[in-house]
């Protein structure tokens, strides 16, 4: 395995507790690229995303650990409300905003961007 892209939303993530609430990036596509930087057999790897500019630090934060993202602008970033009570096995979510979709012509050009040529890929 030497190339992956990862395509998805990093979002941020409020987390409320009895003891205090956090704010902070998250999302399965956060988490990947965190993980997959520490393979040793990965040669290139990239993280396509789409947040609010309010939350770049996120961004700047993933590339300090060597990881490739390209960010699509959006008006909006997700941001998801996790409720837990004294049981952290139960919790609750809310979604508290939606970023905007991906669409075929933004990844088309994150793809020719990065000096790959156009040979024809279906985004479904």
């Amino acid at each position: 395995m030497n190339d992956i892209c990862c395509i998805g939303h990093i979002t941020l993530d409020k987390i409320v507790t009895p003891r205090k609430t956090t704010y902070m990036p998250g999302g399965t596509s956060y988490y990947f690229s965190h993980g997959i930087s520490h393979l040793k057999d990965i040669k290139h790897y990239q993280l396509v995303t789409a947040l609010a500019p309010s939350e770049f630090k996120a961004v700047e934060d993933i590339r300090a650990k060597g990881i490739k993202v390209t960010v699509i602008p959006s008006h909006r970033t997700v941001y998801f409300e996790n409720t837990y009570g004294e049981n952290q096995d139960n919790r609750s979510q809310r979604v508290l905003a939606k970023a905007d979709p991906f669409t075929v012509e933004q990844l088309r050009q994150c793809h020719l961007q990065r000096g790959f040529k156009d040979i024809g890929y279906h985004f479904y």
